[in-house]
């Protein structure tokens, strides 16, 4: 754990690679913030459906667009966020992602508080052990979810 004191510098594709094909990069974690926020980097594949519809009750998130255009859904509408954008979902606003794009989307989200970020750690970890092609368990990631006080509403985006 680096001590709060202390500034983390990151050069150009640093830190910490979650997914195994290089697509979630952790730019900060909670052990690194004093728990105000962790910060990711994805880079979504437009053949990505994006998660499912969900709500985060104890979280706050945000994307900030660095490259092509995300469409996010937030309550009932449905925007294209193109690269420049930035949006903040509070905590109870159902919400997903998807790139609908022709190429890589790529944007930097925070989550905050920054412990949340075990849910992400921890729903990856899940689609990692998903044989191509399939659907993860949602017994699982909704269990997952609740530990992360955070509820699955409906399918996701797709394109």
């Amino acid at each position: 754990m680096a001590a709060l004191n202390e500034a983390l510098v990151l050069g150009p594709g640093e830190g910490q690679d979650t997914a195994r094909d290089g697509r979630m990069t952790f730019k900060a974690r909670a052990d690194q913030t004093g728990d105000a926020f962790a910060m990711i980097e994805l880079a979504v594949p437009s053949d990505i459906p994006g998660p499912p519809l969900h709500v985060h009750h104890g979280c706050d998130e945000t994307f900030y667009v660095l490259e092509g255009t995300l469409t996010l859904r937030l309550g009932e509408r449905t925007i294209a966020v193109p690269a420049g954008a930035f949006v903040l979902v509070p905590r109870g606003v159902a919400h997903t992602f998807a790139n609908r794009g022709p190429g890589v989307a790529r944007f930097l989200g925070t989550i905050s508080p920054g412990r949340y970020i075990g849910y992400v750690e921890e729903i990856n970890a899940l689609l990692a052990t998903t044989p191509a092609g399939t659907r993860p368990d949602m017994a699982r990631a909704a269990e997952i979810g609740r530990r992360y006080a955070t509820e699955f509403l409906g399918p996701p985006l797709g394109r």
